[in-house]
C-alpha cells in the first residue's frame, strides 16, 4: 500500500520543511516584544484575572491567550448589538423611573435586533428576566429567564392561542396581549372578513345570542380560533342581528 506524507512548509519539494516562502505579508507587522504590554487589553486583563502574578508557566500562558481571545470576541459581538437611545424622564417629571428605563431600553433593543432573542438582549443590557418582567407588568408578576424564553417561543408560534398561553403562563389574556407587544417581529394575527359562514363568525352569533359582552366575545374568538376581531365588528353584528330580530329581548 502506498503511503502519502502530508505536505509540510511551503509546498515546494526541494525546500526546507520550515520554509515559508509562500507566505505573503501585505502590510508591515509590528514585532511584539512584550505579549502582555503590547497586546490589546493585555495589561488590563492580567490585572483583572491575575495572569502572570506567580510567573508564566505553559498553562498560565495558554490561559492568558484563551482569555484574551474570548475578551476580543465578546468585544466584537458587543459592537454589533443595537445601540439603545438614552432614556428621558416621563412628561411632568425630571426623574427617570427605574422600571421605565428598563421598559424603554428593552423595547428599543428588541425593535432593532430582529435576529436576537430576549435572552441575548437582556444580557447585553445587563437586566435580569425578573427585572424586565417586573418592569413590564409594573410589579404585578415576573418570570425567570427560562420561562421568559418559553413565552417568547410561544408568541412566535402563530398556532398558539391566547387561551393556551394563559393556561401555560398563568396570565390573563390582556396581560399576554400587552406583554407580547415588546416583540414587534412576532407573527401578526389575521383579521378575518367574510360573508358569515366561517366557524368563528358562527361562534360570534352564538355568543351574541347569549348576551355575552362585546369585549368578552373578542377574547373568546381570539382564544378559540386565534383570530383577532374588534369590538366594533361585534357591535355591527349585534346591530344586524337586532334588525333581523334574532337577539334576545
Amino acid at each position: 500500500m502506498e503511503s502519502v506524507e502530508a505536505v509540510i512548509g511551503c509546498g515546494v519539494s526541494d525546500h526546507d520543511p520550515d520554509c515559508l516562502c509562500d507566505v505573503v505579508i501585505h502590510n508591515p507587522v509590528p514585532i511584539m516584544n512584550n505579549p502582555v504590554r503590547d497586546m490589546w487589553m493585555g495589561p488590563e486583563l492580567c490585572e483583572y484575572r491575575g495572569h502572570g502574578a506567580n510567573g508564566w508557566t505553559e498553562q498560565e500562558v495558554l490561559a492568558y491567550l484563551v482569555d484574551i481571545v474570548y475578551l476580543h470576541d465578546m468585544y466584537i459581538a458587543q459592537q454589533k448589538l443595537p445601540k439603545v437611545e438614552p432614556c428621558t424622564p416621563a412628561k411632568g417629571t425630571n426623574v427617570i423611573n427605574p422600571w421605565r428605563l428598563i421598559r424603554v431600553q428593552v423595547r428599543q433593543a428588541l425593535a432593532e435586533s430582529y435576529s436576537s432573542g430576549i435572552r441575548s438582549v437582556l444580557e447585553s443590557l445587563r437586566f435580569t428576566a425578573e427585572q424586565f418582567t417586573l418592569a413590564a407588568s409594573t410589579g404585578s408578576w415576573h418570570m425567570d429567564m427560562d420561562t421568559l424564553v418559553q413565552f417568547e417561543q410561544a408568541i412566535m408560534d402563530p398556532k398558539r392561542t391566547l387561551g393556551q398561553m394563559s393556561a401555560q403562563f398563568g396570565l390573563s389574556h390582556d396581560s399576554i396581549t400587552r406583554f407580547r407587544r415588546y416583540w414587534p417581529n412576532r407573527p401578526t394575527e389575521r383579521v378575518m372578513r367574510g360573508s358569515g359562514g366561517h366557524p368563528y363568525q358562527k361562534r360570534m352569533r352564538e355568543l351574541v345570542l347569549c348576551g355575552v359582552p362585546s369585549s368578552a366575545i373578542v377574547d373568546v374568538i381570539q382564544a378559540e380560533f386565534n383570530i383577532t376581531i374588534t369590538k366594533g365588528s361585534v357591535h355591527k353584528l349585534r346591530s344586524r342581528m337586532k334588525d333581523h330580530d334574532t337577539t334576545p329581548h
